[in-house]
């Protein structure tokens, strides 16, 4: 039976990710998408139940703590955060009301996999606060570029992620330097950096630097 999972992130371009994970772990499964914890409930209340809840606690609306007491309210599911927050107090009070763990975003990916892959097989995706063991500005870096893009040009600058051609990419990347500001900037000598950085901020930092050992090996 075709499982079904919940994504809340208000940051299409994570939560597109996130989605992809949840996919490539279960081709099968059912995976729904919410902006937000008011979203997330009501999805929750108005759907059949969901196996799994990954979540941000950045949220628009209830955020922290309230977001998730509001979709832990709407559903018996198993939660797992998901979340650049780096307040050891927040992070607390989540567990203490309910969260299955807590994964800093700036996990290595193939940790971040396996946690979700735990969780969606009922196995123990961990407990506490799983952080990356080399601290790198992660979450700093996602919100960096969230806050310079419209919900509309992250929707867009998810084609980066999905092999698109050099000319689609000058596309986006125009689009986006317009938006920043930059609108002198060619897009042929932005749009590499560009997209390794999106690659870093949704997949973590571990791969970049495992490849620059490599290459220095």
């Amino acid at each position: 039976m075709p499982k079904h999972v919940l994504v809340i992130d208000d940051h299409p371009l994570f939560r597109e990710a996130m989605v992809n994970l949840v996919e490539s772990l279960e081709p099968h499964a059912h995976v729904h998408r919410a902006g937000s914890a008011e979203e997330g409930a009501h999805l929750l209340r108005s759907r059949d139940p969901v196996d799994l809840v990954l979540m941000d606690l950045g949220l628009p609306g209830a955020a922290g703590v309230d977001a998730f007491t509001l979709v832990r309210r709407a559903c018996e599911a198993t939660i797992v955060v998901v979340s650049g927050s780096d307040h050891r107090q927040e992070v607390d009070a989540v567990g203490r009301a309910g969260a299955t763990v807590v994964v800093s975003k700036g996990v290595p990916h193939e940790q971040l996999r396996e946690v979700v892959r735990a969780a969606l097989n009922k196995e123990s995706p961990g407990q506490g606060w799983i952080r990356p063991t080399q601290t790198f500005p992660v979450a700093k870096a996602q919100a960096q570029v969230a806050s310079r893009l419209t919900v509309r040009q992250q929707q867009i600058a998810t084609l980066l992620l999905h092999g698109h051609s050099n000319k689609e990419i000058d596309l986006v990347i125009s689009n986006i330097l317009l938006a920043m500001g930059m609108m002198m900037v060619s897009p042929v000598t932005i749009s590499l950096p560009l997209k390794l950085f999106l690659f870093v901020a949704v997949d973590g930092w571990s791969r970049l630097i495992h490849a620059l050992v490599l290459t220095y090996a």
